[in-house]
């Protein structure tokens, strides 16, 4: 199994010799025997073990934080950990524990990349895992992109030098090198949809073909030469048939009605990236009202996907444009990350960036807050019976009588955009963070809010 694994890093191009290498380590067999096969390859050099304590499992999480500690200890191996109570943080917003505590990692990772200069943080996943994906992905009806291999390097810097090597493979190698590991409980919860594809779907699969997971990665190599095909092919006639306008792209309309609705598709979906910077809530069914707006050919029709981008043909053109600002007057809308929205005036912009060192103090014009307790808020002037509880404080108070107690003019207290959950004000922007949505030490990222004149410009020069 060595030898995949050496195999896999010369002739992928893992690894630069020399260059700092972070090893995510959970303290699960398989994160023990990559840390043990990179000290193989390296001799212990320019290693760093990296644990990411999500706090999931309570006093388990704790145990498994502690071995692996001692575990890099006696590897020689620097240690570095963050910890967070994952559960407790999306308690109010019915986030997905598997994912909220996935993006958190992520952070860690990328925190700790820029801080020690690590050049690669080298990640567990292996054979069994590229299938269970694979299965995942083609049960929620992905296409090919979905259902492509797991790559062995992802952006920004992370590696993952055992994709050609089963869990079977794992853990004979742990038993013949004496490997200690811990086993993590939730591994059998068959409610998670990956734990019940592990042990209950995949064993009938294989007993159909006891190769079905070198079977599913030979599929998804084919598939991702595939997928780089039309890509390549589809880059080709974007970069023929688009081009840029102010805010959004152009394609010619009767060349984009030429085209095979696969390659369409693609187009539109390239349009959009391009113009939104995100596919996030982008739909099959949306790229098709597109696909059939175009094909009705009439100008002046349109299809609005509100938040993200609108469509709309005229003069033999197919534009698709940014669909970024709410003009609000004196109502609210939901609160989305990365909109403009305009309210009393104002323009609200809010963006996710690293979780600065300090924060500004109160009546600062940028403001910062955790992102998970917006989720699911609303933006919108006051009202009476809003109520605020500012940060270190364990009571609420009305927000009238904090405005009276922070001497803000009446004759701009109408005027000031919050961020709400019915009557709980989270944001006070231009001023407040409430205690409920403040930035916890240890978070990675954050989210920045600035209301600027609907006018104007945006200064900057108060930002941290």
């Amino acid at each position: 199994m060595y030898e995949k694994f050496l195999n896999s890093i010369s002739s992928e191009h893992l690894i630069v010799p020399g260059r700092r290498i972070g090893i995510a380590v959970s303290g699960g067999v398989d994160s023990m025997v990559l840390m043990h096969m990179l000290y193989r390859y390296t001799g212990g050099e320019n290693l760093f073990c990296l644990h990411f304590e999500h706090g999931i499992r309570g006093w388990e999480s704790v145990r498994d934080m502690e071995f692996v500690r001692e575990n890099a200890k006696a590897y020689n191996i620097p240690f570095i950990c963050a910890r967070m109570n994952v559960p407790e943080r999306i308690m109010e917003t019915g986030e997905n524990l598997e994912a909220a505590a996935r993006r958190f990692r992520y952070a860690f990772f990328a925190n700790v990349s820029k801080k020690y200069d690590l050049a690669y943080v080298a990640t567990a996943h292996h054979a069994d895992d590229v299938a269970e994906t694979f299965l995942l992905n083609l049960l929620r009806g992905s296409g090919i992109a979905g259902l492509c291999a797991m790559r062995s390097k992802r952006e920004p810097n992370i590696i993952r030098p055992m994709l050609a090597i089963s869990r079977d493979e794992i853990e004979r190698y742990a038993e013949e090198n004496n490997i200690a590991y811990v086993a993590d409980s939730t591994n059998d919860d068959t409610e998670y949809s990956r734990n019940y594809l592990r042990k209950e779907v995949i064993p009938r699969l294989k007993e159909m073909n006891p190769n079905f997971v070198e079977a599913v990665r030979r599929t998804t190599v084919l598939l991702s030469e595939d997928e780089i095909a039309l890509y390549r092919t589809e880059s080709q006639i974007f970069d023929h048939i688009a081009s840029d306008v102010k805010d959004g792209i152009e394609f010619d309309l009767g060349q984009f009605k030429e085209q095979n609705v696969s390659i369409q598709r693609r187009l539109l979906r390239h349009a959009i990236l391009k113009v939104t910077g995100s596919l996030v809530d982008v739909e099959l069914k949306h790229v098709d009202a597109v696909i059939r707006l175009a094909e009705s050919g009439g100008t002046g029709k349109r299809f609005i996907l509100p938040g993200k981008f609108y469509a709309y043909v005229g003069y033999g053109q197919l534009t698709l444009v940014k669909d970024n600002e709410k003009i609000l007057d004196g109502t609210e809308a939901p609160f989305e990350i990365g909109e403009r929205i305009k309210i009393a005036g104002q323009y609200l912009e809010t963006e996710v960036v690293p979780a600065p060192a300090s924060f500004p103090p109160l009546h600062s014009p940028v403001q910062y807050a955790e992102s998970i307790p917006l989720e699911g808020a609303t933006v919108r002037t006051r009202r009476s019976g809003d109520v605020f509880r500012p940060v270190g404080m364990q009571e609420y108070k009305k927000l009238s009588d904090w405005m009276i107690d922070e001497k803000i003019p009446l004759s701009k207290r109408d005027s000031i955009i919050l961020v709400v959950k019915d009557s709980t004000v989270l944001v006070i922007t231009g001023h407040a963070i409430s205690e409920d949505a403040k930035v916890h030490p240890g978070s990675q990222l954050a989210v920045r809010l600035e209301a600027v004149p609907a006018e104007g410009q945006r200064t900057g020069g108060n930002d941290v």
